[in-house]
């Protein structure tokens, strides 16, 4: 934990996040990088019937303190500047599950 999507990067972009962004939350979370799976959606967004390249991460995590949210958006947002570059406009949103609501393998899990 934490889930991450992301979609309006293309696949290459994609795979080298889900290398990278495992690796650099590990540590200011204290969890091993195999906890951090990204999944890539594969959509478009039109805006008046055009395309648009507006790259969304969601990071879907149990609440932490708003320091450590901040302090780990800055974190994402350096990295998708790494990626996709600084001149891109991209949103990171993030989306906080009830521990009583998650369940691993029929177990719960808080």
């Amino acid at each position: 934990m934490p889930h991450l999507r992301i979609r309006g990067v293309d696949q290459q972009q994609a795979e080298s996040l889900s290398f990278s962004l495992p690796q650099i939350l590990a540590e200011p979370l204290s969890i091993k990088p195999s906890a951090v799976p990204l999944e890539w959606i594969s959509s478009q967004l039109l805006i008046n019937g055009q395309t648009q390249l507006k790259p969304l991460l969601e990071v879907h995590w149990f609440a932490r303190p708003q320091a450590q949210q901040d302090q780990i958006a800055q974190v994402l947002t350096h990295e998708l500047n790494r990626v996709l570059g600084s001149k891109m406009d991209y949103s990171v949103v993030f989306y906080v599950m009830d521990k009583s609501a998650y369940y691993r393998n029929g177990q719960h899990f808080g």
